[in-house]
């Protein structure tokens, strides 16, 4: 009887991790466009622009740090991605803004390093909505001809 008892135990306790780590902020990934929109409103404020697909902020405050942007993206009108920016003056600042990222994250998640093709480190944690795989990754790149560290949940598919 004991076995059962912690085998259900562990089985609770692990759906309630997997349903927490799923989120982004307080929208639980998966959730149907219309109710992640009125949830995401709510965290985040209104947003510069809005569509079915993909909704944008800019100059967002998130677990303490000030990202210049966020997309917000949808597939089969699900929230199925959300992509955090922070724009860094050169290389080595974006570096070091996403050796923050690191640090404070994985103070509250567990987090794994890796390495891309050029020898660059990047980093992923948390557990997917799925139940396998990581949820997040952060990471260092150029984006629309700028030097970034990235956030990034996803994209899952749903």
């Amino acid at each position: 009887m004991r076995k059962i008892i912690l085998a259900l135990f562990i089985t609770c306790s692990m759906t309630l991790y997997a349903q927490h780590e799923s989120q982004v902020g307080n929208t639980k990934l998966g959730t149907v466009y219309e109710e992640a929109l009125t949830s995401i409103k709510a965290e985040f404020g209104n947003p510069e622009t809005v569509s079915t697909t993909q909704v944008k902020y800019k100059n967002v405050l998130y677990k303490g740090f000030k990202f210049d942007e966020l997309y917000l993206n949808f597939r089969n009108n699900k929230f199925c991605e959300a992509r955090f920016y922070m724009n860094a003056l050169n290389k080595q600042v974006a570096l070091n803004l996403k050796e923050s990222l690191a640090k404070a994250f994985g103070q509250s998640q567990n987090l794994s390093k890796d390495l891309e093709e050029d020898g660059s480190t990047f980093y992923k944690g948390g557990r997917g909505p799925f139940g396998v795989g990581h949820l997040f990754t952060i990471f260092s790149a150029p984006n629309r001809g700028r030097w970034t560290a990235q956030l990034r949940y996803g994209p899952f598919n749903y």
